[in-house]
């Protein structure tokens, strides 16, 4: 098995189990909600650039999923992306089509609702599937270059800080400053937002300010896995426990902005001692450019998730079917009316072993005995467990040590049971996680690197983080006395 490091083109196929692989998941999840990212290994326009993920498994089991492929490989194909697209400057065009293909797709999001999509025939409901399905294809072709890039950023990054004169803690600290983001993100926007509607608490248009924030924000907890609306009551209720917190809505705006102040100013700081200052100045602002496209179309992902679900409802309800069964279809394959053999397939994709192979602009289904050998090989993570401690990456760090009982969620019904103060652990983080992140008193993960949202959000709210422990949920347990070392990345049991 070799790669082309210069090309970023890989030689011969099959995924080694033994080489350390790059895992997303696993998550609960559904195939229809990935599918349109997924499909760019086999439907790819290649207007605007032609890059491709390296070979992958999308491995599905029982409503969770894990997408994975080579680490090495994956940072050669996203080198190759980064150093091309945005070191050069190739990044601004790809950006400015991205926007018009976001305003497309948003424009004709506007006009769907359930009772629009009620009032079509079988053939106008299917030509609106169709043209919301480009639409969404072409959001995500330009939309996968920051993705790619900051996969690739963060070991160039990494490189040039090993050849400075640092020693370790000071090249973890010099790499979570340098990848964190000095832009707000839509969870902070929506923050920000509510934090206003605040101080209108007793104003007479108090209750349609209220609406136009719940019309804007409603898809605000989708995720892969499941979409709801918002309603105002949702809102009002967050407004009276910050009201009721005694919450100084001016003072927390500007702290928020303050703290992005902040960490501009921590990047000039060790910037200043370093000497390949404006070669790593242009990296890390390329990389932290990335990361934040990354957390902006995931704003957009969660609304357009919900319009793909209105039309999923419509087709299960004139199919008189559940919608759930339409969670393990590809868009080419959802319609008013499935065969029976589609539904049964479905169904199998759904509760048996299914993995989805990717591979040169091709797709493979696998099912039965060789899905579950491919999910016993790659689904649990085999490595070496010490009894007491652990070491990860630092991806947010802090002055000083954190101790605290120890809460593991597993499952996305786990997310709201998570009690104020304690020590978050789980596999991976995903946006649904967002009210137990700022819940916790630090974050440790089993899976993630630098560009992961477990970083992301940690280094958005000030939470202490240590990701890619690969064992953090095995070797503790709800209760347990932990101390955190988010400046070494290491998580103790006391």
């Amino acid at each position: 098995m070799e790669v082309d490091a210069n090309k970023g083109i890989i030689k011969k196929t099959m995924i080694d189990p033994n080489k350390k692989q790059f895992r997303w998941g696993p998550i609960p999840g559904r195939l229809l909600t990935i599918s349109h990212w997924i499909a760019l290994y086999y439907w790819y326009p290649k207007r605007l650039h032609h890059y491709i993920w390296p070979e992958s498994y999308l491995i599905l089991y029982k409503q969770r999923m894990l997408y994975m492929c080579e680490k090495k490989k994956l940072e050669i194909v996203g080198g190759r992306v980064f150093r091309e697209t945005i070191l050069t400057g190739k990044i601004n065009r790809i950006w400015k089509v991205w926007q018009q293909y976001l305003f497309n797709l948003l424009s004709f999001c506007k006009r769907i609702d359930k009772y629009y999509l009620k009032s079509l025939s079988d053939g106008e409901l299917m030509k609106n599937w169709q043209d919301f399905n480009r639409l969404v294809y072409l959001f995500w072709e330009p939309g996968v270059v920051p993705e790619l890039g900051a996969y690739g950023a963060e070991p160039i990054l990494r490189e040039i800080l090993e050849k400075e004169e640092l020693d370790e803690n000071e090249k973890i600290k010099a790499l979570s400053i340098l990848s964190a983001p000095t832009k707000l993100s839509f969870y902070q926007e929506e923050e920000i937002d509510l934090l206003k509607l605040l101080k209108k608490y007793r104003a007479k248009k108090f209750n349609v300010l209220l609406k136009k924030h719940q019309q804007k924000y409603f898809w605000l907890e989708n995720s892969y896995f499941r979409t709801k609306v918002l309603g105002d009551d949702f809102f009002l209720e967050k407004i009276k426990e910050k009201i009721k917190a005694g919450i100084e809505s001016q003072r927390v705006i500007k702290e928020m902005y303050h703290l992005l102040e902040v960490t501009k100013q921590k990047k000039l700081k060790i910037l200043a001692k370093l000497r390949n200052k404006k070669q790593i100045k242009k990296i890390s602002d390329g990389l932290c450019h990335c990361i934040w496209w990354q957390d902006h179309r995931k704003k957009y992902i969660f609304q357009y998730l919900h319009y793909l679900d209105l039309f999923v409802s419509e087709f299960a309800r004139r199919a008189r079917i559940s919608s759930r069964i339409f969670d393990f279809a590809w868009p080419e394959e959802a319609s008013t009316q499935p065969s029976k053999r589609l539904i049964d397939f479905w169904k199998i994709r759904k509760k048996d072993y299914f993995v989805v192979h990717f591979l040169k602009n091709k797709k493979k289904y696998i099912y039965g005995k060789k899905a579950r050998k491919i999910y016993k090989t790659f689904w649990f993570e085999k490595v070496e467990i010490q009894k007491d401690w652990l070491k990860g990456l630092v991806v947010y760090t802090s002055d000083k040590k954190i101790t605290g009982e120890v809460h593991i969620i597993k499952t996305a019904s786990d997310i709201k049971k998570f009690p104020q103060g304690k020590i978050l652990i789980t596999t991976m983080t995903a946006p649904e996680y967002i009210t137990a992140i700022r819940k916790a008193k630090a974050i440790v993960t089993d899976t993630g690197g630098m560009t992961c949202h477990a970083a992301i959000v940690s280094r958005e709210l000030k939470v202490p983080c240590i990701v890619g422990t690969k064992v953090a949920t095995k070797v503790f347990k709800n209760g347990d006395l932990v101390e955190v070392d988010a400046n070494k990345g290491i998580v103790r049991r006391l």
